[in-house]
C-alpha cells in the first residue's frame, strides 16, 4: 500500500523558516497541484521522497517512473533553465515539463535507478565516473540571460555578516578569513566567463544510474564554471580523499586547472558552502 503524499513536517517547517511569506500560499496548493499533474500523466504518487525545502514525489506511470517536484524558492525559474540544460546534455535526468505556478514551480522528470546518491554509498565512484558527467559541461553558454552569477553570488555571502543560509551547526566564516577569500575571488573573477553550471554537486545531489553512471539533480541556478563544481565535488569528498588529490586527478581528465578548482575550494569553504 502506497504510503500518504504529504508534506513533510520538518521540510515545512524549513521553508517557513527560510521563506515564511510563501510558505502557507505554497502549502495549501500544492497538493491539488500534484494530483492534477498526476491526471495528466496517468501517474500514480507511491512515495514522498527526501527532500530540504519542497516536495518531491516518486510516481508510476505507464512508461515507467517519475519524479514530481514542487519547491515555493522564488528562484525555481533559474533552476529549471539549468535543469533543462543538464538535462539536454544528458547529465541531468530527462525532463518532461518544467511549469511555473503561482506559489512556486513544477519539475517533471524521470527517475534515476538505482538513484542511490553519492553522500549514502560506501565507496567513491571512479574519478572516470565524475570526468564524464562534467565533461558535457565545459564550454557551454548560460541557459538563460537574467541567471545570477556565482561570483555575485559567493560575493553577497562573504560580505554578509549574518548570513542564515547555513549547513545545521554550522556560523559565519570569521571575518579575516572572509576577506582573504574575496581576495581570491577578485582573483578568479579576472577571468571568469559565465556559463552552464550545476553550483551544487554536493554527494546528495549526484545520483548514481545504471553501470555506475553519474548523474546531476537539484541544480543551484546561477551561471559559473566547471572548475567551481569540480571544487564542491573535491570539497564534499574531502572526508575520504584529499581535496588536492581530487583536483589533479578531474584536471588530468578534463584539462580544468587544479589550482583554479583548489582557490573555489578556499573561497567556498569561507562562503559556507
Amino acid at each position: 500500500m502506497a504510503e500518504p503524499i504529504a508534506i513533510r513536517p520538518d521540510v515545512l517547517a524549513g521553508i517557513r523558516a527560510r521563506w515564511p511569506e510563501l510558505a502557507d500560499p505554497w502549502s495549501t496548493t500544492v497538493l491539488g497541484e500534484m494530483h492534477d499533474l498526476c491526471e495528466r500523466y496517468d501517474a500514480e504518487p507511491v512515495a514522498v521522497l527526501p527532500a530540504r525545502f519542497g516536495l518531491v514525489v516518486k510516481a508510476i506511470t505507464q512508461d515507467g517512473p517519475v519524479v514530481l517536484r514542487s519547491s515555493p524558492d522564488p528562484h525555481g525559474r533559474h533552476q529549471g533553465a539549468v535543469s533543462t540544460a543538464l538535462a539536454q546534455l544528458g547529465v541531468s535526468p530527462r525532463i518532461h515539463e518544467f511549469t511555473a505556478t503561482e506559489h512556486g514551480t513544477w519539475t517533471v522528470m524521470d527517475m534515476i535507478e538505482p538513484g542511490i546518491p553519492l553522500g549514502d554509498r560506501e565507496a567513491l565512484p571512479e574519478p572516470e565516473h565524475v570526468a564524464a558527467m562534467l565533461a558535457p559541461l565545459i564550454g557551454q553558454p548560460a541557459p538563460a540571460p537574467d541567471l545570477p552569477n556565482l561570483v555575485d553570488w559567493l560575493r553577497d555571502r562573504l560580505t554578509d555578516d549574518h548570513l542564515q543560509d547555513l549547513a545545521p551547526g554550522r556560523q559565519v566564516a570569521p571575518a579575516d578569513e572572509r576577506r582573504t577569500a574575496l581576495a581570491i575571488l577578485d582573483e578568479l573573477a579576472a577571468d571568469h566567463v559565465p556559463g552552464l553550471c550545476h553550483a551544487d554537486a554536493s554527494p546528495w545531489n549526484i545520483l548514481t544510474g545504471k553501470d555506475e553512471r553519474l548523474y546531476l539533480i537539484d541544480p543551484r541556478g546561477i551561471t559559473g564554471e566547471v572548475a567551481y563544481d569540480a571544487a564542491i565535488i573535491a570539497l564534499k569528498a574531502a572526508t575520504r580523499i584529499p581535496v588536492e588529490a581530487t583536483a589533479r586527478g578531474l584536471d588530468s581528465m578534463l584539462g580544468i586547472d587544479s589550482d583554479r578548482v583548489l582557490s573555489w575550494v578556499l573561497v567556498a569553504v569561507a562562503a559556507r558552502v
